[in-house]
């Protein structure tokens, strides 16, 4: 029959999950509830403690159990065992046996906590990996307590370019973000981070602003954010968002905004009729000098069909010449105009056709110079 701790005769621990045991005053094993499959339990008890302790962690052990004995308060350590190429992980609370108050063994108490070692490495793995991404990624990633309007988590893409550590980042506050953001770029910030006020759902918010490199450059950036964090009524408290470099594509927008606008204003400028016709021939867009040649509004020309605003005499030739645009052909040629007034109007046009990114016919570009 196994022998029960003395200070509990009679009693079944087999039963509980944890693993009880009973050392003498010398660390010798007298009693242990239950062993490992693979182990005897004839093979432990009188046996010492230490022999199933890893080398490693021996001195540790000895310590508490010492400490046990000398103080006669309980501890607790951890420890790892080795069975049949598995790795079991122990906490094991360790506490005096008295007997007529005198020190005699120790009782053990042992919790199997495998399992959860086996989740904190999981997950301390996962943990590791994704710090990985985010520092390996060039692009910023971070996370923003919106109560507080600061910045709890800066990658290491974020800190090299503003120069600050993460721990500065985080420090600083708001005062960071003051640091970083360009002044003209607030409101916009502003603005993004109160529409957050009616999100509900796993929407991404999007906004373009300027942030300062640590050599005072300005960079653009398309911050892309999502929700990371909600409170008890579901609202946002925190987001997490990652900022790309747009400053190619911004600067290339602004070039082609000013560009677009000086060819408008030579366009709505010009002395010449201009015109574009697509593929179907209905007209999409005519300048102020092609209104003012037929007598028509801007509004009355889109969507009427140049066979509609030419004379009968020219339809056919413009038919013709609009089947050649199909096949690539840029040619000038006279027509007659029918005006709104049912005047005529002699135009020479210089058609030029469109074509889109595939190479296939879009429609027709067409400048009109008043030859009557």
């Amino acid at each position: 029959m196994n022998k029960q701790p003395n200070n509990s005769p009679g009693f079944d621990w087999t039963g509980i999950p944890d693993v009880v045991a009973e050392l003498d005053a010398e660390g010798r094993f007298v009693y242990i509830s239950r062993v490992l499959p693979g182990i005897n339990k004839a093979d432990v008890i009188g046996s010492h403690v230490l022999d199933w302790i890893p080398e490693d962690s021996r001195e540790r052990v000895a310590a508490a159990l010492e400490s046990v004995r000398r103080t006669g308060q309980p501890t607790t350590y951890e420890v790892s065992s080795h069975v049949g190429g598995e790795t079991h992980w122990w906490v094991t609370r360790v506490g005096p046996i008295l007997t007529n108050g005198d020190f005699t063994g120790f009782l053990l108490i042992n919790i199997d906590v495998t399992r959860l070692r086996e989740a904190q490495r999981e997950l301390e793995s996962k943990r590791r990996f994704v710090e990985l991404i985010n520092n390996a990624t060039p692009n910023i990633m971070y996370v923003v307590d919106l109560k507080e309007r600061k910045v709890v988590y800066l990658n290491q893409a974020g800190c090299d370019f503003g120069g600050f550590s993460e721990h500065e980042a985080i420090e600083l506050g708001y005062e960071f973000i003051h640091q970083v953001l360009h002044p003209d770029d607030f409101a916009r910030l502003e603005e993004l981070w109160a529409r957050w006020d009616h999100v509900r759902g796993n929407e991404i918010l999007e906004a373009d602003v300027r942030l300062r490199h640590h050599s005072g450059n300005w960079h653009w950036f398309l911050m892309r954010e999502r929700a990371f964090a909600r409170d008890e009524h579901g609202a946002v408290t925190q987001v997490i968002g990652i900022a790309h470099e747009a400053t190619a594509r911004i600067e290339m927008e602004q070039r082609l905004a000013e560009s677009e606008r000086k060819y408008r204003q030579i366009v709505e400028l010009t002395h010449d009729g201009i015109a574009v016709i697509d593929a179907e021939g209905k007209t999409v867009f005519a300048n102020p000098r092609m209104s003012e040649m037929l007598g028509y509004t801007e509004e009355e020309l889109l969507g009427r069909t140049m066979f509609e605003l030419v004379a009968e005499q020219s339809r056919d030739k413009v038919y013709e010449g609009f089947k050649r645009r199909q096949t690539g052909v840029t040619e000038s040629y006279e027509v007659a105009f029918r005006c709104k007034n049912g005047s005529e109007l002699w135009c020479l046009i210089t058609a030029t056709p469109i074509m889109d990114n595939d190479g296939h016919f879009a429609g027709v570009l067409g400048i009109m110079k008043d030859v009557t």
